[in-house]
């Protein structure tokens, strides 16, 4: 809901008309994930936040081993910025100040919680090694995410979506760490749709870099685009004349990437991909710096498909880990997928 209430409150802001018809659709939305009335009938108070630990939870009743678990905290952190950006666009200083609540206790539980810098002292090693956590349970945490192990995944998924208030939950100690040997790392490929948003985590500390590498950037994951991209990287402060543009000669292509599953795209989940009940890799214990095959989870018995390139296919295996009677090409997935059940556009790796 955080993703339509920020929509919400951009169009508020421009668009009053529009506002004072769907105020109440709108409004309606903000209930059911961040309602502020202790006595409402129809929805809960503070749906997701846990007030003791402060910080949200993503997982309803699930029954699970280790407990509630959150995966992307920059994403809870980003509906409450929504939640008091709205409250600004409808002069309602009550549901602004609500939103700046939550968002500065979700801000500071995400720095806390699941970024690891030098200074921590939260994690022990081998764990702390990782710099963050990709999903935080009751009682573990995972170096992993629910829809995939690579790195750039579990980094990336504490930073989406960028947005002005990105300024604030990352800084140079949050990324510069991690950022030079995961750009490098080719075992597996980097996600075609993912790179943009490491290229943006590059941006922080060197945005000349930064601009080079978004000139080669083809494809963006569906919750990004060519401008966001190329605006983040351009407005970073205190590293001297913005950058001079890329030229006409830049492709300009729509965004697109993978689908997870029926339910939405990637920055949107509130539940496990497929109905899993582990995150993928299964393990009951942190899986520090697994890069374990994806092959397998999702994906329903269908038609081979050969995808050029592989770039509308997820395709993530990891070769270290070829199963009995597995080929290690087959295993490499450069173009063997099958089709998702119902999704004749959107395939995952076999």
């Amino acid at each position: 809901y955080g993703y339509l209430t920020y929509a919400a409150a951009v169009i508020a802001k421009e668009d009053k008309r529009w506002l004072d018809s769907h105020r109440q659709k709108v409004l309606e939305l903000v209930r059911d994930y961040a309602n502020p009335n202790r006595a409402d009938r129809y929805y809960p108070f503070a749906r997701h936040f846990d007030f003791y630990l402060a910080h949200s939870w993503a997982g309803g009743l699930w029954v699970f081993d280790a407990g509630r678990n959150q995966e992307s905290s920059s994403e809870a952190v980003n509906a409450y910025y929504a939640l008091y950006l709205l409250g600004s666009a409808m002069e309602d200083k009550q549901l602004g100040d609500w939103g700046r609540i939550l968002m500065s206790m979700e801000l500071a539980a995400a720095q806390k919680y699941w970024h690891i810098p030098s200074s921590s002292a939260i994690y022990p090693a081998p764990f702390s090694a990782t710099k963050i956590v990709g999903i935080l349970w009751s009682t573990r945490v995972d170096y992993s995410t629910w829809f995939g192990l690579n790195v750039e995944y579990i980094h990336c998924i504490q930073y989406l979506p960028f947005t002005p208030l990105t300024e604030v939950l990352l800084d140079t100690e949050r990324t510069i760490t991690w950022w030079p040997q995961r750009w490098a790392g080719r075992n597996p490929p980097l996600s075609d749709w993912w790179r943009g948003y490491i290229v943006m985590a590059h941006a922080i500390i060197d945005r000349e870099a930064a601009w080079k590498e978004a000139s080669t950037l083809e494809s963006f994951d569906l919750g990004s685009t060519r401008v966001n991209v190329l605006y983040w990287i351009a407005t970073r402060p205190g590293q001297g004349a913005p950058p001079r543009p890329l030229g006409p000669a830049l492709a300009v292509s729509a965004p697109q990437g993978p689908l997870i599953g029926p339910q939405g795209p990637v920055g949107g989940r509130q539940e496990p991909v497929g109905g899993r009940q582990e995150p993928v890799g299964g393990s009951q214990r942190p899986l520090v710096g697994s890069q374990g095959a994806v092959r397998g989870r999702g994906v329903v018995a269908g038609e081979e498909m050969a995808v050029d390139g592989c770039r509308q296919c997820s395709c993530k295996c990891d070769c270290s880990e070829v199963g009995a009677g597995e080929r290690e090409e087959d295993c490499r997935c450069a173009c063997r997928c099958r089709r998702v059940e119902g999704r004749s556009d959107y395939c995952l790796a076999i």
